[in-house]
């Protein structure tokens, strides 16, 4: 039936549809589409279950690097009530399972992470907040000044005042850039052997009612950084021993926008159902945040490793940029013969 949906996945067009009515067992189940893009929103509506009732989204794999946070640095204490963090915060720690008393620390910049778009509208929201702020003190000294100016016995209070309004002043016309938030990191071995890393999303210092994340596959745990504006969501793998913990969030929302098409599942609205609502997916992170979104040859050659550890079946790739070099490396272009600057490519390659 048509609706006013229909089209933004044109099912229909490529019967698609008619053939899971025919056969509604053949809709993708027991498959896994490697989604090599811009990442894969772990929180997307639609990418939550199969519609057999499975985990829609099974692992989730930055291959860029552009989310790794050295923990290398290790304190050791029995009983902690909380440690230095590496942004200077006092950190307040939960009473968590850890026989060693071992903690790695990171710490990792919000900017570092964000998408440039996400970065500019933060940006902008937090000059605003702080010239509200600043344009508030600024009213009231003048006010105190006004005030202390009919008051002979108020000289010293007066110039305080002056001096005072002048260091606002001078700090609204040369502020520095704006480094946006700081997250730190505290990350340890529990007692069953398994990794778990704690981060201060609301940059209070307080872990103590932090959700202790473990590597994706094996949990399907995720986050949210700004939860108070539910800006991005991000999922966590550790790595090294502890000494490398892996944020991975979306740089760009290609990669979800394919993922739904792929094998998006929405049982209360069928219209927006992906070719196979039945596959199960692995977004594997191949735009580097660091450079726009674009992928690299390291980056690529990573994400062909997380596709060989996950089993997958097909790998889905719609990404790429002019090349001078289409048919060399372990990624070739699927084109023309002489077709030397593809703009961008789409395959997919079925491995088994």
């Amino acid at each position: 039936m048509s609706t006013q949906w229909s089209g933004l996945v044109p099912t229909s067009d490529t019967q698609a549809d008619e053939f899971i009515s025919k056969n509604p067992h053949c809709d993708g189940r027991n498959v896994v589409v490697a989604i090599l893009d811009t990442g894969v929103d772990p929180g997307a509506i639609g990418l939550q279950r199969t519609s057999d009732g499975r985990p829609k989204v099974i692992d989730l794999v930055d291959a860029t690097g552009a989310g790794d946070v050295d923990t290398s640095k290790v304190v050791t204490t029995i009983q902690p009530a909380s440690v230095q963090g590496l942004s200077g915060r006092t950190l307040k720690l939960g009473a968590w399972d850890n026989p060693s008393g071992k903690y790695h620390l990171g710490v990792k910049r919000g900017y570092e992470l964000f998408p440039k778009s996400l970065v500019k509208r933060l940006q902008g929201e937090r000059s605003s907040a702080w010239n509200k702020k600043q344009r508030a003190a600024i009213n009231d000294l003048e006010s105190q000044i006004a005030s202390l100016s009919h008051d002979a016995d108020k000289k010293e209070a007066l110039a305080d005042a002056k001096v005072t309004l002048s260091q606002l002043r001078d700090a609204t016309i040369s502020t520095s850039p704006d480094e946006g938030p700081v997250y730190d990191l505290v990350v340890f071995q529990d007692g069953s052997g398994t990794w778990r890393c704690a981060i201060d999303v609301c940059q209070t210092g307080d872990l103590r009612g932090s959700t202790l994340y473990t590597n994706y596959r094996a949990e399907r745990q995720y986050g949210t950084f700004e939860p108070q504006d539910g800006l991005l969501n991000f999922a966590i793998n550790i790595y090294d021993s502890g000494n490398v913990v892996s944020i991975y969030c979306d740089t760009g929302a290609h990669g979800t926008h394919v993922a739904g098409i792929v094998a998006g599942y929405n049982p209360e609205q069928s219209d927006l159902n992906g070719v196979a609502p039945g596959a199960q997916i692995v977004g594997i992170k191949i735009g580097d945040t660091r450079l726009g979104s674009m992928e690299t040859g390291p980056g690529l050659e990573r994400g062909l490793m997380a596709v060989l550890e996950n089993k997958c079946d097909i790998i889905n790739m719609s990404y790429g940029e002019p090349t001078k070099t289409p048919n060399e490396g372990r990624y070739v272009h699927f084109g023309p013969p002489r077709q030397a600057h593809p703009v961008a490519f789409f395959f997919i390659i079925v491995l088994h």
